[in-house]
């Protein structure tokens, strides 16, 4: 972090600190509530933002940098179009930053867009930080995203900070997935401002996305150049090393000694549970697993590792911490199930439900919980819950469901449970059976069936 940027931060902090003391008399003036709000504005503390307009408002009534940003503080925070637009009425051709507002809020056709940003480019010289930041956004939102990179050289003789314009370019093209537009950016502002980690950071991250490992190895060894230390750095070496498959016991090492400095590293623990998976390492990641979700029970990723390991008690114990932990309700549970249930990831469907069901003694519906324990041939399981949940109580079930306990209780020489079922499956209408041909077989139980057939055919005889 440079010096500007932790002069900011200080002034920040003070300012954050000042609100929650209740000292609401301004002891900043007017540039540096534009740093304040310009801060506030990267980490998305919207509730400074907030009290930097309203002390703007109330001591610098005549600042146009302060009010710039309160009306599209009104636009993009509060929904005004209207508000904003009077706003920018009352300063039209006053800066660059008015007209982009004029148009956000117009929203015009791309070819008005177009029209519009051109006379931008050619009416106003010099674009500073804030400037450069709308600019961007603002013209990939109307949809001139392509038009940005041919007018790139352009822009750039404008900018006061012409690495703010390569930033914003290089992130809007990450964003759309455009990694090659996103690495030259980079690579034009690494050679710019060649001492800051962050940039070959990034430019390491764009390369990955590339497939271009060598390229992205190199950009993060000049990043741990300038900040050794960085951790977030460290894990993305680690990570390049291991999917370039150059030395992963030095990846993992790398992992494994950031997690031991800070064990509540969420990065670090995600990247070293997914490499032991990839690696077979179970019990390492079993144990990195238990130790973290100890202490951070609503992790959802590192929840749905639990899932991938062989044990689904595991899992399970987990996913009920989870559940508590978080809140989810019925329908929000049951559609993370679904998902996964639609993906034919059957043992992450079952885990969940199954959790849920530990917890609540019941389920809106069986259908998805016993075809995927069936799927799986956990039909101990399978029995378990139809003893503990189904037989005796007041439970629908479906033809689908039905018939699937039916042929593991029968497999599992339960015949008399079987029966019971049986006679269930005897209330339905059986023309709806053929129906469901498709799911019976990915799920193995028209060979089941032919077995109990063949069964229920010798016993006769």
């Amino acid at each position: 972090m440079d010096q500007e940027q932790k002069r900011r931060e200080r002034l920040y902090k003070t300012f954050k600190h000042n609100v929650t003391q209740g000292n609401t008399q301004s002891e900043f003036d007017e540039n540096d509530l534009i740093d304040i709000y310009d801060y506030a504005n990267d980490v998305n503390d919207e509730f400074i933002q907030l009290e930097v307009i309203l002390n703007a408002v109330r001591y610098f009534p005549e600042s146009n940098d302060l009010a710039q940003r309160r009306a599209y503080f009104l636009l993009d925070n509060l929904s005004m179009s209207e508000g904003a637009e009077m706003m920018a009425r009352q300063h039209a051709q006053e800066s660059a930053l008015w007209d982009i507002l004029t148009l956000l809020v117009k929203r015009p056709e791309q070819a008005e867009a177009k029209k519009g940003f051109n006379e931008i480019l050619q009416r106003y010289a010099n674009y500073d930080d804030e400037t450069i930041i709308q600019f961007v956004g603002a013209s990939s939102e109307l949809g001139l995203y392509d038009w940005l990179w041919e007018n790139k050289d352009e822009i750039l003789k404008r900018c006061e900070y012409p690495d703010t314009f390569l930033y914003e370019l290089s992130q809007e093209a990450y964003e759309r997935g455009d990694f090659r537009k996103s690495a030259d950016a980079l690579d034009e502002l690494t050679t710019t401002e060649a001492f800051n980690a962050s940039y070959w950071h990034m430019l390491a991250q764009a390369y990955v996305h590339l497939d271009n490992y060598e390229e992205a190895l190199q950009a993060i060894e000049y990043a741990l150049a300038i900040d050794p230390s960085s951790t977030d750095v460290l894990i993305t070496k680690a990570q390049i090393m291991f999917d370039m498959k150059k030395d992963r016991e030095e990846a993992l090492a790398i992992v494994r000694g950031v997690l031991g400095t800070n064990p509540d590293n969420t990065i670090a623990c995600h990247t070293l549970v997914a490499m032991d998976l990839i690696l077979g390492n179970v019990d390492e990641a079993q144990e990195v697993l238990a130790s973290f979700l100890a202490t951070h029970p609503a992790d959802t990723e590192a929840v749905e590792h639990s899932m991938y390991l062989p044990d689904p008690a595991f899992s399970i114990l987990y996913l009920k911490k989870y559940l508590r932990t978080t809140g989810l309700d019925e329908s929000e549970w049951m559609a993370w199930a679904k998902s996964c249930y639609e993906r034919g990831e059957y043992r992450q469907c079952s885990d969940i439900l199954l959790a849920w069901l530990y917890e609540n003694e019941t389920l809106p519906e069986w259908a998805q919980l016993v075809e995927s324990l069936y799927h799986q041939s956990r039909l101990a399981e399978l029995i378990a819950v139809y003893h503990n949940y189904i037989s005796d109580k007041n439970v629908t079930l479906g033809p689908l469901e039905a018939y699937l306990l039916m042929s593991a209780l029968f497999e599992t020489k339960d015949v008399k449970e079987s029966l019971k079922v049986a006679e269930r499956i005897t209330k339905f209408d059986l023309s709806e059976m053929p129906r469901m041909d498709m799911r019976l077989m990915a799920v193995g139980a028209m060979e089941r069936a032919s077995k109990l057939v063949a069964l229920v055919n010798s016993s006769v005889k």
